[in-house]
């Protein structure tokens, strides 16, 4: 409608082309490189991943596995969640620059040697956890918790709690 209005008072295509801008790019102009970084972290980084098994970690400190048990609540510890006595989950959510895009990983630590035994890393998108002030946050078509489906999420779960199981 926008664009035939113009184009029936001014005749011409260029001013056209320049009010059609004005309007869409306020609330639709990072639409298209958002999704684009968010398809590419989530092919490329997107996952969960263990790095140190827990036969590797029992080899490494003999003995020590048996002597663990787990909390019966998650115990907070220096911005970690605390499992037992030696391991714990951390979090950690950075924003992508340029666009409306956030890394998220989930880590399980031996706090004891602040070695990563596992990594699970995520991708959202969207302004709804920047700041509640920014008008930006009415884009709802921008928001998408995670790279995964529900069922994906519920694999990657359950991967990481078997993980746990083993290491408590």
């Amino acid at each position: 409608y926008g664009w035939r209005y113009t184009k029936s008072k001014t005749k011409t295509t260029a001013i056209c082309m320049v009010v059609f801008l004005v309007m869409y790019w306020p609330p639709f102009g990072d639409l298209i490189p958002t999704l684009w970084a968010h398809k590419l972290y989530c092919e490329k980084e997107a996952g969960f991943k263990v790095i140190v098994t827990s036969e590797q970690w029992a080899a490494e400190n003999p003995g020590m596995l048996e002597t663990l048990s787990p909390y019966e609540k998650f115990t907070p510890y220096q911005h970690m969640v605390m499992g037992n006595k030696r391991f714990a989950m951390k979090f950690e959510m950075q924003l992508i620059e340029g666009v409306a895009v956030r890394r998220e990983v989930g880590s399980i630590i031996d706090i004891e040697t602040k070695k990563i035994l596992s990594e699970r890393v995520d991708f959202s998108r969207g302004y709804r956890y920047y700041n509640v002030k920014d008008w930006r946050t009415i884009k709802m078509w921008l928001d998408e918790s995670s790279c995964y489906s529900d069922e994906e999420l519920k694999k990657n779960k359950d991967q990481r709690n078997v993980f746990l199981k083993k290491l408590n």
